[in-house]
This record gives C-alpha cells, sequence and structure tokens, in this order.
C-alpha cells in the first residue's frame, strides 16, 4: 500500500515551532528566549529532522519509522512543498498514517 501526503514547508516549519522550548540553555544552563519565528524548513536534513521529530512524538523506532515513510520535492507541486510517501502493509502501516494524518491536521 500507498499514502500521499503533500505538505507545504510552511507547514512543517509551524509544527516544529509549536514543539521548540521557548529557550536555549547557554553553558552554565541559564535560559535565553528563543525567537522562533524566524525558523523555516528549507533543505532535506531539515526535513528529515522535522520527519524524524514527528516519528519520536508517537513514539517509533527511527530505523523502523524511515523503513515506511520517504519524501520527494515534485515541481508541479511548488518549490515550497513536498510530497511524503508512506509505503508498506499492516498494522505499522496504519499506525504510521495515523501519525503522520494527525500531525499535520494539527
Amino acid at each position: 500500500m500507498q499514502v500521499v501526503f503533500t505538505c507545504d514547508l510552511e507547514e512543517l516549519a509551524e509544527w516544529r515551532r509549536k514543539r521548540l522550548p521557548p529557550y536555549a540553555l547557554d553553558e552554565k544552563g541559564r535560559e535565553h528566549p528563543i525567537d522562533t519565528s524566524k525558523f523555516a524548513i528549507r533543505t532535506d536534513e531539515q526535513i528529515r529532522d522535522v520527519l524524524w521529530h514527528i516519528g519520536m512524538t508517537h513514539h517509533f523506532e527511527i530505523n523502523l519509522w524511515f523503513s515506511f515513510v520517504s519524501w520527494t520535492r515534485e515541481p508541479a507541486d511548488g518549490p515550497n512543498s513536498i510530497r511524503i510517501v508512506v509505503e508498506g502493509d499492516g498494522p505499522q502501516f496504519k499506525a504510521i498514517c495515523q501519525a503522520i494524518t494527525s500531525e499535520l491536521s494539527n
């Protein structure tokens, strides 16, 4: 089975902004506020990190997660969107599809 989600990179950035802590710790453990409004997702590494976080949020083992989940950039969808592809069978396939659906709809 295969399910394809089309997602705007700004949606992924917004998902990540909501989950970033509002502060960072310096070397002495002091908190400093972070301006998350400038956080953007443009590179494949950043896309992978967001998908990794979605998998971790739903307690999936990461090698298993990425054996089902991949993404592509399709020129027809525009430069700021990706297609998230979930391929596989069985209950884990369904659980991964539900995890992605729930996170992207929030």
